[in-house]
């Protein structure tokens, strides 16, 4: 996340254009959560050819001609342009992912205290079983001890 951010301060402040497979390589896949990566789906104006070459858009007759292909400033604009729609459809897709995310979260955070609850009501009867084992064990004793007492007492060996 930290090094999209990087990449794409440096290409809107440099004025450098970055391939979308480095835009899209610097984005983190969890494996596990169902993410999958979209490609960006950009507008006429940033599909241009990543030369800046600008040869569809021809003046018509009657109008101010365009800036030729090889001006530096309309070229430095276009990629700029470029890297501005990718930031914006980058933007959307981390977005969807976040709200996803967000969701599956609040999701296992409440499966997460229901398996407390239950972990709880575990540990509670399983405590209460101990105590009624002892118990039982204890009962029992006194019972075989009263039982083997009175059995000597009216024995021949006296």
């Amino acid at each position: 996340m930290r090094r999209l951010a990087v990449a794409l301060f440096a290409a809107l402040t440099v004025g450098t254009a970055l391939p979308a497979t480095d835009l899209l390589a610097a984005t983190p896949e969890p494996a596990a959560s169902g993410f999958v990566p979209v490609e960006p789906h950009l507008p006429a104006a940033a599909a241009r050819s990543a030369d800046g070459d600008m040869a569809a858009e021809t003046a018509s007759p009657g109008t101010t001609p365009q800036p030729s292909p090889q001006d530096p400033v309309t070229r430095a604009l276009d990629r700029v342009e470029r890297d501005l729609e990718r930031a914006r459809a980058e933007t959307q897709i981390l977005t969807e992912s976040n709200q996803r995310l967000s969701e599956l979260n609040a999701e296992l955070r409440q499966e997460l205290e229901s398996l407390a609850v239950e972990l709880q009501s575990v540990r509670v009867s399983g405590e209460r079983r101990a105590w009624l084992y002892g118990g039982g064990l204890v009962i029992a004793g006194l019972l075989i001890g009263r039982l083997l007492a009175a059995r000597r007492r009216s024995s021949a060996w006296s």
